[in-house]
């Protein structure tokens, strides 16, 4: 039986941002072959266009009878794509691709599907990588919500405790810190991701999100050639990048707590 490819995005009011998303998707290696499962909230029919307009990948356009919140249709897209495939990546409408997004994926879905430590894969990373890295992968004990993949018999490991309503924090947050354990997520150290968005329901300023959110230091804006062979680096770690402290005491400490979003 032939293996289908899906991706999912979860789309509401930021037609900007969805423009770029998809114009960088369009170039990613290997997008023809993918399902496009579109899950779109209410009440922004230039969203709602944009997604009707994609011709590079066969697709399905969901707008919503009302507003779910971001928790409901996350849960929905990813339960809809499961009914096709064993593997599925998730994007939202900030988040850029490089050419050779999907290939990492489709490595990662093929050589940590027996995995068990392994939960979820990520495009994202914000680390600078020495060019002999490029082609590397690494693993964390932690969960990143952008550009992430997981496989179907995981996601069922989280659908019974699911945030749907913010009660901890947020689905994603719910997930690291509650239904993740000890498990694992694998990113690539040359981010094949960047995340554009500066402004936002979750982002307190436009600064704030410029700071903690965006990557110089990726795939997409050092051109590098396509990866098609990828091999993990067990001796590479995590580390934050070095924020320079004038630039942390412009913000409130609530904003850099709700900056915690990666391993410290």
């Amino acid at each position: 039986m032939a293996y289908t490819r899906t991706l999912t995005m979860t789309l509401y009011n930021r037609p900007d941002y969805l423009k770029k998303v998809l114009g960088a998707l369009s170039r990613a290696a290997g997008i023809e072959r993918y399902h496009i499962i579109f899950c779109i909230e209410p009440g922004c029919p230039e969203v709602i266009a944009l997604a009707e307009s994609v011709r590079f990948a066969r697709t399905t356009v969901l707008v919503n009878e009302k507003v779910l919140t971001c928790p409901v249709n996350v849960y929905q897209a990813m339960s809809l794509a499961f009914l096709e495939t064993d593997f599925n990546i998730h994007l939202e409408d900030d988040l850029l691709l490089a050419k050779d997004a999907l290939l990492f994926f489709e490595h990662c879905r093929t050589h940590y599907a027996g995995d068990p430590e392994v939960l979820s894969v990520t495009a994202y990373n914000n680390q600078d990588c020495p060019p002999e890295k490029h082609a590397c992968l690494a693993r964390r004990r932690w969960f990143t919500p952008w550009a992430w993949a997981t496989w179907k018999d995981r996601f069922e490991t989280l659908k019974a405790d699911w945030d749907f309503n913010y009660s901890h924090g947020n689905w994603d947050h719910n997930i690291n810190s509650r239904l993740r354990g000890e498990r694992a997520e694998v990113y690539p150290i040359l981010a094949r991701c960047q995340n554009i968005g500066v402004t936002g329901v979750h982002v307190p300023s436009k600064e704030w999100g410029e700071v903690f959110h965006y990557n110089e230091h990726w795939a997409g804006r050092l051109k590098t050639p396509p990866v098609r062979e990828f091999v993990e680096d067990p001796g590479w770690s995590w580390a934050p990048r070095h924020l320079d402290p004038e630039v942390l005491a412009r913000f409130p400490k609530a904003w850099l707590k709700a900056a915690d979003m990666l391993p410290e």
